[in-house]
């Protein structure tokens, strides 16, 4: 009885982790992010970090230009920055650039993306 317990305990942990890792993006430790000329200050980069986490995995095929685009550097003398697409309206963010998502549309395929939430709204309308 006692094996079966720790057996059954086991199976709802690595159930527990392998849910939580398909959920959100997880935002490298970005040093700078920039956003419509504005570079983000380390505590709204600390809170997006958290907010893109809770942020949940779906598909959807893009027909315009993204609004908004997190450029991302690991360092500040970094020249090539990761990219986010922030589509606002439809309310959705891409990893990576907005044209990698339209090229998908145009395939009839459809983009992984996640779904915006308010904490991220939030942060990102502080920058608009």
């Amino acid at each position: 009885m006692k094996n079966i317990t720790t057996f059954l305990l086991i199976i709802l942990i690595s159930i527990t982790f392998s849910c939580s890792s398909k959920k959100g993006i997880k935002l490298l430790e970005y040093e700078r992010i920039v956003i419509n000329d504005q570079e983000m200050s380390s505590e709204d980069i600390r809170d997006l970090r958290k907010a893109f986490r809770k942020m949940i995995p779906t598909e959807h095929q893009f027909f315009d230009d993204a609004e908004i685009i997190l450029f991302c550097y690991q360092t500040a003398e970094d020249k090539f920055p990761d990219f986010y697409a922030v589509f606002l309206e439809e309310g959705f963010v891409y990893e990576g650039d907005s044209f990698d998502a339209l090229a998908d549309s145009f395939k009839r395929r459809k983009s992984k993306c996640y779904e915006i939430n308010e904490e991220v709204r939030f942060i990102i309308s502080l920058y608009q």
